[in-house]
């Protein structure tokens, strides 16, 4: 018997569990509710906070 297909968002998911989340401010641990970088103590301008992979210390630890 064989197993029938995964559907097309399992396949999404798992490919995103592979890669992670994407690299922009608004996923990045340091990144406050405010809009400031805990990192860097300031605001990113808003053209950086909208350039993936724009900042070489962006971090998202795992919560266990």
């Amino acid at each position: 018997m064989t197993r029938t297909p995964t559907p097309e968002k399992v396949l999404m998911y798992w490919e995103w569990q592979k890669n992670g989340p994407p690299k922009f401010c608004a996923t990045c641990d340091n990144y406050l509710g405010n809009g400031s970088c805990d990192k860097h103590k300031m605001r990113p301008p808003d053209e950086f906070t909208q350039t993936e992979d724009a900042c070489g210390e962006w971090v998202c630890e795992i919560p266990f």
